[in-house]
C-alpha cells in the first residue's frame, strides 16, 4: 500500500503542470525614431534600469518600474545629443530621467496590454500600450512598440520639419 501511494505521488509530480516562472529584470533597451527634415533619425537611451516582477499567470500582480537617464541619449551625432539635453528639449539638468511605471497589466485573448504612467520633463501621461511576452524557459522578454506625441511632454516646439510623433521601442530581458 505504501508503495502504491508513493507511486501516485511520484506520478502526480510528473503530470502536474509546471509552475509558471516569476521573472525579474536582467537588461533592456529603449530605442526611438522620429522624422526630421524628411529623414528618419534613430537613437536610444542607454543605462535602462528597471524593477520587474512578472508571472504570466498572475498579470494583476505584475510590477514594472523603469527609467533611463536623459544624459544617456545617443543619436550618433554628439552635437545633436547635446542639443537634445538643453531646456527646450529634454532639459536634462532639471529633469534627469524618463520613467515608466506599470499601473495595470491585462491579457486580452492572446494579446497583452498595459496601462502605464510615462513621465518626461516632469509631465506624467497615462498610456495604454501593447505588450508582448515571450519565454524559452531560461529567459524571457517583455517588449512594447508605441508612438507618443513629443509635444504632449513639451519636448521641443511645433515644427514644419520635425515630426510630433516619436516611435518608441522598449525591450526588457528577464531571468527567473
Amino acid at each position: 500500500m505504501k508503495t502504491l501511494i508513493f507511486l501516485f505521488l511520484m506520478l502526480g509530480m510528473f503530470l502536474a503542470p509546471a509552475e509558471a516562472a516569476s521573472w525579474k529584470f536582467s537588461n533592456g533597451t529603449v530605442a526611438f525614431s522620429i522624422r526630421n527634415a524628411g529623414l528618419t533619425v534613430k537613437g536610444n537611451f542607454g543605462k535602462l534600469t528597471a524593477q520587474v516582477q512578472f508571472n504570466p499567470d498572475e498579470p494583476a500582480n505584475a510590477k514594472i518600474e523603469a527609467s533611463v537617464p536623459v544624459q544617456s541619449i545617443e543619436t550618433g551625432i554628439n552635437l545633436r545629443n547635446k542639443h537634445l539635453k538643453k531646456p527646450e528639449y529634454f532639459d536634462a539638468a532639471r529633469f534627469p530621467e524618463i520613467s515608466l511605471r506599470l499601473i495595470r497589466l491585462e491579457k486580452d485573448g492572446t494579446q497583452w496590454k498595459g496601462n502605464f504612467d510615462l513621465t518626461i520633463k516632469g509631465i506624467r501621461k497615462n498610456l495604454t500600450l501593447p505588450v508582448t511576452f515571450s519565454s524559452d524557459g531560461n529567459s524571457a522578454r517583455i517588449a512594447s512598440t508605441f508612438t507618443i506625441n513629443r509635444l504632449d511632454f513639451k519636448v521641443g516646439e511645433s515644427s514644419w520639419t520635425l515630426s510630433d510623433d516619436v516611435s518608441v521601442q522598449l525591450t526588457a530581458n528577464l531571468i527567473p
